[in-house]
């Protein structure tokens, strides 16, 4: 004969009437795992938006930021110029009237404006010191058909054309320098010798 205790007839028996669950389903289980990957996955892929948006942003406005630096260097070195000598649309030699002559050069690596991680305008405020010239703005090139420093005919005024920024709408994703979307400044501007002399 087999003996049996009172407490594990009731084991086997199943719980009691009105008895409280322990634990969750299966089911349940799959529910949550499921809403809880949703809710990563959407939170992962606005933070990766906002982390675009921002770099974008950054990239702006240190963009604006250099070209409103060479503007005010051209306006500054230019305007109190005795006069200029454009060298092949890509060098810009400054004279002051003390004599002195500054130096402001387009350079192209690779001699291929479409690759723009080369392109940058050095600056050289004295051209008879080796080792003073230094990088303005990178991630440049020239407008299209247009050379970056120009003297139009008759006119005793300097024009720079260039374009800070991506190159195109349909720049690869390598030479898209300014992050998420098509962001460029163009810089074109005139600029005239007050000291100059014919």
């Amino acid at each position: 004969m087999i003996r049996t205790s009172p407490v594990s007839a009731a084991r086997r028996a199943g719980p009691a009437r009105g008895a409280r669950r322990a634990a969750f389903t299966l089911v349940e289980v799959v529910i949550a795992a499921t809403i809880m990957t949703l809710t990563v996955s959407v939170a992962v892929g606005v933070f990766s938006y906002a982390l675009r948006i921002a770099k974008a942003q950054r990239t702006n406005l240190l963009m604006a930021e250099d070209s409103l630096n060479l503007q005010r260097i051209l306006k500054e070195k230019v305007t109190s110029a005795q006069k200029f000598v454009i060298d092949q649309g890509r060098t810009l030699h400054i004279i002051q009237p003390d004599g002195g002559e500054s130096v402001l050069q387009y350079i192209d690596a690779d001699d291929n404006p479409e690759t723009l991680v080369n392109n940058r305008l050095v600056w050289d405020p004295d051209s008879t010191t080796e080792g003073d010239e230094t990088t303005l703005i990178r991630n440049i090139s020239p407008m299209d058909d247009f050379p970056v420093f120009d003297q139009p005919p008759g006119n005793a005024a300097l024009r720079v054309r260039l374009r800070l920024g991506d190159r195109s709408v349909n720049s690869a994703s390598e030479d898209a320098v300014s992050g998420y979307g098509y962001q460029t400044f163009v810089v074109d501007s005139s600029f005239t010798p007050r000291n100059s002399v014919q």
